[in-house]
């Protein structure tokens, strides 16, 4: 099958990763475009279908559909872990020197894959050592104003606390070589975060421009709630960059609260000081705030430090079909 001329023996083998969740009614014809895809490479190839622990019927639509596409497996997890953990179990569980990761919506087009295989291939043959081709959006046309907006200030902020130059409108449709697959792999999983840890680990990244497709069927399941958790998973895992802007603050803040403690003390040692409580009800309180403010996020790392210490990675029970 595929294309004429070099042996596959001599090609590399190629993994893609489709992570599902409440998809019943696209996940077949999303395995369908990218399985007519790699039926016309000459690549040895596999589809690993992830489900995330659907509540539909999206694991019975996967599991129907080995009988018509021999080289699907099937991954579901237990519960839903979320996308970045599903993304992980593909990787997990690939075999291909290339891995390529891609949504089940059918935003992004499954017909770009010969295109992120000719483009890696072709990078490497010049000695460039390309680990990843990332797909980048060549425009967002089709979003509405609050998401291009938002997706803006997250890249913006994302790059100010991490100092990671993270690529704007980058999504998770990508390629990645074996080497970096296993580097990932060897990851505890708080980090997971993929649009962040490629750039961070320093992988060499070449862009591949896209133009995405409307969604094929149902509604987006990744709501404001996800993109604030992503954002918030971006620059704690990465950063302790607001640790440090905390201290600085606190540093300043006691500066200033013990000039003005050495200030009312000249005053009521000169009997200028008028009876009253409202100047320390105010100083009181604004202290107490940034207190808990500080304590907020001093919880937010230690409750970090306490997820990597648990490696919770063992308790997304899987099952393969």
């Amino acid at each position: 099958m595929g294309i004429k001329g070099e042996s596959s023996s001599k090609l590399p083998s190629v993994s893609v990763i489709v992570p599902f969740f409440n998809e019943e009614d696209v996940a077949l014809s999303s395995l369908r475009r990218i399985d007519d895809v790699l039926s016309n490479l000459k690549h040895r190839s596999e589809i690993i279908a992830v489900d995330d622990g659907s509540r539909d019927s999206t694991l019975s639509v996967l599991l129907d559909a080995k009988s018509e596409i021999g080289k699907l497996r099937v991954l579901s997890f237990k519960r839903n872990w979320g996308h970045m953990a599903a993304l992980s179990l593909g990787l997990k569980n690939s075999k291909g020197d290339l891995v390529i990761s891609i949504d089940g919506d059918l935003q992004d087009p499954p017909e770009y894959i010969p295109e992120l295989i000719r483009t890696y291939l072709e990078a490497n043959s010049f000695k460039n050592e390309i680990d990843v081709i990332q797909t980048v959006r060549a425009d967002r046309s089709s979003d509405t104003i609050f998401k291009r907006n938002s997706a803006a200030v997250y890249y913006w902020v994302i790059r100010k606390l991490t100092g990671v130059n993270v690529t704007a409108h980058a999504a998770d449709y990508r390629l990645m070589n074996r080497s970096s697959v296993d580097l990932i792999n060897s990851m505890n999983s708080s980090m997971k975060v993929f649009r962040v840890l490629i750039p961070y680990l320093g992988l060499k990244v070449k862009l591949l421009e896209i133009r995405r497709d409307s969604r094929y069927a149902g509604e987006s399941k990744y709501r404001l709630k996800d993109m604030f958790r992503l954002a918030i998973d971006s620059f704690l895992s990465f950063s302790s960059k607001p640790l440090r802007l905390i201290s600085g603050a606190a540093l300043l803040l006691s500066m200033l609260l013990t000039i003005l403690a050495l200030l009312f003390f000249f005053l009521w040692f000169s009997g200028s000081t008028i009876p009253g409580w409202t100047s320390i009800v105010l100083l009181v309180t604004a202290l107490n705030c940034f207190l808990v403010a500080t304590l907020g996020l001093l919880g937010e790392f230690v409750g970090r430090i306490y997820e990597l210490a648990q490696d919770r990675t063992a308790a997304q029970v899987y099952k393969e079909f």
